[in-house]
């Protein structure tokens, strides 16, 4: 199976002979909380630095939605246009 030796292909070549699959893992890393700069705020947050008042559950899986729906829409339209 070829997908399993992505090691043998350097990221920039698999990230332009796959933009769909490169930007579905974007959203899908940028929908974890604990990935690169939210971990900067979880952090502050859980030491009282950061006052966030509490959200529901509900809310947070909307703003999670939303972003998953822009994320797309913004990357995709720059690829769709050949940047």
């Amino acid at each position: 199976m070829p997908w399993l030796r992505a090691a043998e292909v350097p990221p920039a070549t698999w990230i332009k002979t796959h933009p769909g699959r490169a930007l579905l893992a974007a959203v899908l890393i940028g929908v974890v909380p604990e990935s690169g700069p939210h971990l900067v705020f979880v952090t502050l947050f859980a030491q009282g630095v950061l006052p966030f008042p509490a959200g529901s559950p509900a809310e947070f899986v909307g703003v999670k939605a939303a972003n998953a729906a822009a994320g797309p829409a913004l990357g995709g339209a720059p690829m769709a246009a050949g940047a």
